[in-house]
């Protein structure tokens, strides 16, 4: 059976999904690090330091070639192409780039942006802003709050490209069903085992979760999102043919 990766940006209740899927399907965890997150180092077994962030996270390709070319060795090393599960949600830009020549199944959770930043900022998780090159010694809480949610917004502008199946955080927690259906599609030969992950602890929880989206403080984060990801939209979209052709012809040369 092919191996399994699932992929998510943080707090999209990823660590459920993915040992629900790998005990359906049965495939094995690697035993070295915790819930399959084998690009944390904070995770690893052996690692004794500090575990509260302590681990570089983010890596962007442009800003640092050099490490992120590490990143995807090790990921050719490390992995299984058969019978295992992995998880990864602080490397995106490298499970974007590696995963789609890699040959193993991929399963997404898709979480909004304004819920992922609320949380990870209520932790002080603040990793996602070296993707929009912050200093985060030097922050204001507004423009770290907008660096967070920017490098939140490049990470999943990422992970939308690839291939796989995509499961939505809000169909996940409403219905067990929905993550049946994506893992039959993935495996459509396999025999998925029966499973239940939605009890009363969770329903509680999960109520205490969607509550949060009427605080003030989320919908401020919300508004900011909004924001970003037009501005995102705009900064990425290719020039028109008018523009381009008011460009000197110099632009065309290689250096």
């Amino acid at each position: 059976m092919r191996s399994l990766f699932v992929v998510a940006l943080p707090r999209t209740l990823s660590t459920v999904v993915y040992h629900v899927s790998r005990l359906a399907l049965g495939l094995d965890q690697p035993a070295w690090t915790s819930d399959g997150e084998i690009l944390n180092n904070d995770r690893f077994s052996l690692y004794g330091g500090p575990t509260d962030d302590a681990g570089v996270k983010y890596l962007d390709p442009s800003a640092e070639p050099g490490s992120f070319q590490s990143v995807i060795a090790f990921l050719n090393d490390v992995t299984r192409p058969e019978g295992r599960a992995y998880k990864d949600v602080v490397q995106p830009f490298a499970v974007a780039a590696w995963l789609p020549a890699s040959g193993l199944r991929v399963l997404r959770v898709r979480r909004h942006v304004a819920d992922v930043a609320f949380a990870m900022l209520r932790r002080n998780w603040t990793y996602p802003a070296r993707a929009a090159a912050a200093d985060l010694r030097h922050r204001s809480l507004p423009e770290l709050q907008a660096s967070v949610i920017g490098g939140l917004l490049r990470a999943e502008q990422a992970l939308d490209a690839l291939p796989g199946e995509v499961v939505d955080y809000d169909a996940l927690i409403a219905d067990e069903s929905v993550l049946r259906e994506v893992l039959v599609r993935l495996y459509p030969d396999v025999r998925v085992r029966k499973f239940r992950y939605i009890d009363d602890s969770f329903r509680r929880m999960r109520d205490t979760v969607l509550a949060r989206r009427e605080d003030d403080t989320f919908r401020e984060i919300e508004s900011l999102v909004r924001d970003r990801r037009i501005a995102l939209a705009a900064s990425s979209a290719p020039r028109s043919a008018a523009s381009r052709d008011l460009q000197p012809e110099t632009d065309q040369v290689p250096a």
